[in-house]
């Protein structure tokens, strides 16, 4: 952009060196990012201590007679309980990171809506030299 801005001007000056030498106003490459006061931030986790052994250590199950199917019934309650903690923990991962992933595609919205606007003005330009000349 900065180039093609460039370009237009010394063109400008080529065909009326009369004018003055117009620079596309910006303080930074990218403007800052403009966030409306209607989004506010909202939690929707809290940190999660992240363990692998199961906080419950057994008593899933009442055991009525006490033999190997209820020992068996409870063990295998402790690996699903053990197994949906971890694809919860992956799925807080997934969120958090698809919140900094939308984070990101805003400012890239933003960056391009600026660009877009940089090469209006700059089409009006060269539309007005053509004219002119």
């Amino acid at each position: 952009m900065k180039h093609a801005d460039y370009v237009v001007c010394e063109f400008d000056q080529c065909v009326c060196p009369w004018n003055r030498k117009f620079r596309f106003k910006s303080s930074t490459p990218y403007p800052p990012v403009k966030h409306s006061n209607n989004q506010q931030k909202v939690t929707t986790m809290e940190p999660v201590a992240r363990t692998t052994v199961p906080t419950v250590s057994g008593g899933y199950i009442t055991k009525i007679t006490k033999d190997a199917r209820e020992d068996e019934m409870d063990d295998n309650l402790q690996q699903v309980h053990m197994h949906l903690g971890a694809l919860k923990n992956m799925a807080v991962d997934m969120g958090t990171t698809l919140d900094r992933q939308n984070v990101k595609i805003e400012e890239i919205t933003d960056q391009a809506e600026d660009k877009i606007e940089r090469l209006k003005i700059g089409n009006k330009r060269l539309n007005k030299i053509e004219n002119n000349a």
